[in-house]
């Protein structure tokens, strides 16, 4: 059983927990850790504020069965083996950010010389690496000048600062980990961006409030680059049905807001209308899926010009037509869901249309897959073409995606219905999760996009498309393994029933800290 000395802290041990502070004071215990040691490691209480004991049983069910049965303690769990295992001892500490974002330290871990929550605490934070998204460092700095002269005489890092002051003094970032306890659904008929909580599925309101910085239509929610310069990561919708040179209402681009708080920022891409003969979004016309690639940059699905476009990371300037369409089975005909694998792979779900004067034509009878492209040689194959779900209307229109976090499989939605989980090496079929909230036959539901929770648990929109329903919106939910995960009172896989706040949902998107 581990000592705990790095990942305590008194002063917050006897704040937190006062029977044992006056424990303390009388001489029953020397100190804190004598206590947490003993006694308060077992009992569920939290060390320090980097080491949360509920965030960490509800993100390992695992952990959480073996402290139920009094084999381990969850602090013990995480020094023996979880920080070995990659596992968050809280959400001030996300291992696939940091390990993503410092190479050299994703190198050492991988040779077992360190892990990366021990490189954060003993080396990374002295050389003011940032432990998630959330935190920036140098913005923490600059906006407190008597944290960044305490850092300069050496007495504590800018994260201890935070982590030991700043929470309590309110300071930034503090509001930033509150949008950890949201999920973001985009409203494509509402023309807005909404809350709910992710354990309990309450609604907590609009995010971004309708047509907010010109938001039409928007099918799909990104997080990605910081664009205001306050250090956290921004929010990035597409938005409009119109090609991006349109004077109506509706041009086509994607629109960048505060991550945190949903203030609109600017346009990211799209046309500038001082500009009549030229289009600076490159041809951009209904974007539906986005995704920031290795090397920087935005990839977009331009769906009625059967297009990946690609912008410049951090400008937005179009560089280039990454893909097109070649009306061709196995070719790019109504791109739509984009997403990069770990090893940079692109995938891409196409509708099997072929844009015709600015509409979707189906008539050409081709499939709806899934390709995968070589970011380096531009080459597609296909990585996936299923046959239609039996409770659909015989066709199939493949559009979201996502990676399980624990699995490593790639999970597709189809608008028509059902969730599809393939191997990502093979590209073998593994399972089906059903998506007939409405339970008819064919079902009266479409599926929009889907997103994992920090708890691990798979989240899926969909919405009423029969003609009396007005595409009014449910949410569901599947835990790890794929099984629906109801809420109490509700059936099957529905975790928020169809809710009048939600009209033809398409984007779902969490914040990752």
């Amino acid at each position: 059983m581990p000592d705990a000395i790095g990942l305590f802290d008194e002063s917050f041990y006897l704040s937190s927990n006062l029977d044992v502070a006056t424990a303390v004071s009388n001489g029953s215990f020397s100190s804190g850790i004598d206590h947490f040691n003993k006694f308060g490691r077992f009992e569920g209480r939290d060390p320090s504020a980097l080491f949360n004991t509920s965030f960490y049983l509800e993100q390992n069910s695992d952990v959480a069965v073996a402290v139920a049965s009094r084999q381990i303690a969850a602090f013990d769990h995480f020094e023996d083996f979880g920080k070995f295992e990659g596992r968050d001892p809280s959400n001030l500490f996300n291992t696939s950010v940091y390990l993503k974002r410092n190479p050299d330290v994703a190198v050492a871990v991988e040779g077992d010389l360190i892990t990366a929550f021990d490189h954060f605490e003993k080396l990374g934070q002295f050389e003011r690496r940032d432990p998630n998204t959330l935190f920036n460092t140098r913005a923490y700095l600059e906006r407190n000048p008597d944290v960044a002269a305490a850092v300069q005489r050496s007495e504590l890092t800018a994260f201890d600062h935070f982590v030991k002051f700043g929470i309590n003094e309110q300071r930034s970032p503090v509001q930033a980990f509150r949008v950890l306890d949201t999920f973001l659904v985009g409203n494509t008929n509402g023309n807005n961006v909404v809350r709910f909580d992710p354990k309990t599925g309450a609604f907590l309101g609009e995010f971004i409030p309708a047509n907010r910085g010109g938001l039409f239509s928007p099918d799909n929610l990104l997080y990605g680059p910081d664009g205001n310069g306050d250090g956290i990561s921004d929010l990035y919708v597409s938005s409009g049905n119109k090609p991006a040179t349109s004077t109506e209402t509706g041009a086509s681009a994607i629109l960048r807001y505060d991550g945190v708080t949903g203030t609109f920022i600017d346009v990211f891409v799209g046309d500038r209308p001082n500009t009549p003969n030229i289009d600076e979004s490159g041809g951009l016309f209904r974007p539906y899926g986005s995704a920031f690639g290795p090397d920087g940059n935005l990839y977009v699905s331009s769906f009625l010009s059967d297009q990946i476009l690609r912008y410049n990371g951090k400008t937005g300037q179009f560089i280039d037509v990454f893909a097109t369409g070649n009306q061709q089975a196995g070719g790019l005909n109504g791109p739509n869901g984009l997403l990069f694998s770990p090893d940079a792979s692109l995938y891409v779900t196409t509708e099997g249309s072929v844009a015709r004067n600015g509409e979707a034509d189906f008539s050409d009878g081709l499939p709806s897959q899934v390709l995968r492209f070589n970011l380096q040689t531009r080459q597609s194959t296909v990585f996936a073409s299923p046959s239609p779900s039996p409770d659909s209307f015989g066709f199939v229109s493949l559009l979201g995606m996502a990676i399980g976090p624990r699995d490593r499989n790639l999970y597709v939605s189809d608008f028509a219905n059902d969730i599809r989980r393939y191997d990502l090496q093979t590209g073998n079929l593994l399972g089906v999760l059903s998506t007939n909230y409405t339970s008819t036959s064919p079902s009266s539901n479409f599926i929009g996009s889907l997103a994992f929770g920090s708890d691990g648990n798979l989240f899926a929109i969909g919405f009423d498309n029969r003609d009396n329903a007005s595409s009014i919106g449910a949410i569901l939910r599947y835990n790890s393994t794929g099984e629906p995960l109801p809420s109490p009172g509700n059936t099957a896989s529905i975790f928020v029933p169809p809710d009048t706040r939600l009209t033809r949902p398409i984007g779902i998107a969490f914040f990752v800290g």
